[in-house]
Formats: C-alpha cells, sequence, structure tokens
C-alpha cells in the first residue's frame, strides 16, 4: 500500500481543525493533543484573570502595579476575543450550526458564547473610548462603570466547565425541567419581594432616616 501524503490544507481543513481544537474530543488524535493543551492554557489565563480583578480592588497593590494590570488585561482581552471570533468562523463545520450566517446567528447566542462575550465587552469598549478621547476618558463615569463591568470575566469561571460530562448532564437536567426551575425561581423572587416589602415597613418605623426607600 502505498503511503497516503500530506493532508491539502484547505479552508474547510482549517475550519476542521480548529474546531476539533476548540472542541475537546475523546478520541486520541494529534489534534485532541492540541486541543488539551489549548483549553489548558485558556483556563489558566481566566483563573490568573479573576485572580487579577481580585487583587486590583486592593489600591496599595493597584498603585504598585497598575501597568501590569493594564497590559495582562488587554492581553488576555486579545486571546479571548481571537478564540471568540475562530468559535464562530469554525462553528459551521458542526451540523448543528450550517449555514454560513444563520448558523453563526443560532451559535453566537448560545449562553456559553454570550458569556464570553459578555467577559470581554466591558474591555473593548473600555480601549475603544481610550483610543477615541485620550486619557480624559480614564477619569470619566463611563470608565467607572466598565471597570465595575470587568466583573463579568469572573464568569468565564463556568466556561472552564464547558466539556465536562458532569456539567453537559446537569445542563440537560436544567433543560428537562426547565418549566418546574422556572416557577421555583419566580416564587422565590415574589417571596423576596414580599419579604423585602415586609422587612422595610418594619424597619422605617424605628430608622426612618435609614429606611427611606
Amino acid at each position: 500500500k502505498e503511503k497516503e501524503g500530506p493532508k491539502e490544507i484547505t479552508y474547510e481543513y482549517l475550519q476542521g481543525a480548529a474546531w476539533q481544537i476548540l472542541e475537546v474530543k475523546k478520541k486520541k488524535t494529534k489534534l485532541s493533543v492540541i486541543s488539551h493543551v489549548f483549553h489548558w492554557i485558556i483556563n489558566t489565563l481566566i483563573i490568573l484573570n479573576i485572580a487579577a480583578i481580585l487583587a486590583e480592588t486592593v489600591q496599595s497593590v493597584y498603585n504598585v502595579l497598575y501597568i501590569f494590570f493594564n497590559i495582562f488585561e488587554y492581553t488576555s482581552t486579545f486571546i479571548f476575543l481571537c478564540e471568540y471570533i475562530t468559535r464562530l468562523w469554525a462553528c459551521t463545520v458542526d451540523p448543528r450550526y450550517e449555514g454560513s450566517v444563520t448558523g453563526r446567528i443560532k451559535f453566537s447566542v448560545h449562553w456559553l458564547m454570550i458569556v464570553d462575550l459578555l467577559a470581554i465587552l466591558p474591555s473593548l469598549i473600555g480601549l475603544f473610548c481610550f483610543l477615541l478621547f485620550g486619557s480624559s476618558f480614564s477619569n470619566s463615569d463611563l470608565a467607572q462603570i466598565l471597570k465595575v463591568l470587568r466583573l463579568l470575566r469572573i464568569l468565564r469561571v463556568i466556561t472552564i466547565l464547558r466539556n465536562s460530562s458532569a456539567f453537559k448532564l446537569i445542563y440537560r437536567s436544567f433543560i428537562a425541567k426547565k418549566q418546574e426551575l422556572t416557577v421555583t425561581i419566580l416564587l422565590m423572587f415574589c417571596l423576596l419581594v414580599v419579604l423585602g416589602s415586609i422587612m422595610y415597613f418594619v424597619e422605617r418605623r424605628a430608622q426612618p432616616e435609614t429606611m427611606n426607600s
């Protein structure tokens, strides 16, 4: 038998390879090894980002390392953005997301992709505004709001479990019982509002100055 030559690198091959790397497969191949290394790097970066966000809340630490924090934030944002765009580009390989436009729209509204987007959007908006308005933007109210919204990056902890079988089982269970869970959440919310209102009216008599709303 003649040995097969190297595979021709085509647009479709690159898409397929990218999707295999982004989605961990159980079958052991060269791409699955790269996939595991890639996910290990991304997961480590997520944990380091959360640690950096928490460290920034200590003013003395931030005053000394603010340049490092800024460089690390925008470097991480660039890496996460590349990952997001690559996922969006390669998703059409999956039969569930067929169609260059409709498939990508369907994939982009998947809740894990929304989490990925929310994690990087505040930093992207902040960088865009800084380039547009210069150093004056740093002291604006919008800059402070975006700084707080960067805490949304903590949500990326959920994506660490993206390929976990246990997480997928929980997700399927949630989907199967979504109506019951929705009713339970609504009842808990109503109970919270009622109890909060009762506490307000009770405490308002004792502390009318502090309990004004």
